[in-house]
């Protein structure tokens, strides 16, 4: 199965896709309301198609941790994963392993190792992704402290406080790095 560039003639599928394994009210979740405004990432987002039909997607979006570091406003841009879905015909086959698989690589490769996400600490600990659970990040609704999850070392190297969001909290303050390869 290869896996290719998401492109814009995948968007019908995959949001056909996502409605199916997710419910059509997904777009009423938290990681939803993080990304809100923004573009998925090309470089980092992909599909698998099966005699032309889609069968898994999986996409990138640039966020940001606004937060204060030596007492000034500081904004850190960080990739949120997701979402992932793997058609339920395929599902058990290794599909969003690979997926995923892929994303940390070519993050890695590119040095864009702050990879954060929402989704269940059992299953994407085997990623390298663990919880941040002990953070107290305020995110634009609620949600479950343990279910947020950052990629190998960030989990040690984020803060421990700040907002999460789509965009800075005020862009003209403190540095930031592009989450674009």
């Amino acid at each position: 199965m290869n896996i290719i560039a998401r492109q814009a003639e995948h968007y019908d599928a995959i949001e056909t896709l996502l409605d199916e394994s997710f419910g059509k009210d997904r777009h009423q979740r938290i990681s939803y309301a993080i990304r809100a405004g923004t573009s998925f990432i090309p470089d980092l987002s992909f599909v698998m198609i099966e005699n032309q039909k889609l069968i898994a997607t999986i996409s990138c979006w640039p966020i940001y941790l606004s937060t204060y570091k030596d007492d000034k406003p500081h904004n850190l841009a960080l990739i949120m994963v997701g979402p992932i879905a793997v058609a339920q015909s395929h599902q058990n086959l290794g599909y969003g392993r690979k997926l995923v698989n892929k994303v940390i690589e070519i993050a890695h490769e590119n040095a864009l190792d702050d990879l954060i996400m929402i989704g269940d600490p059992e299953y994407y600990s085997q990623f390298g992704f663990a919880s941040m659970d002990a953070c107290d990040w305020q995110l634009p609704g609620p949600y479950e402290n343990h279910r947020l999850l950052v990629h190998g070392d960030a989990v040690n190297r984020l803060p421990n406080e700040g907002i999460l969001g789509h965009k800075p909290q005020n862009p003209a303050a403190g540095q930031t790095r592009e989450a674009h390869i």
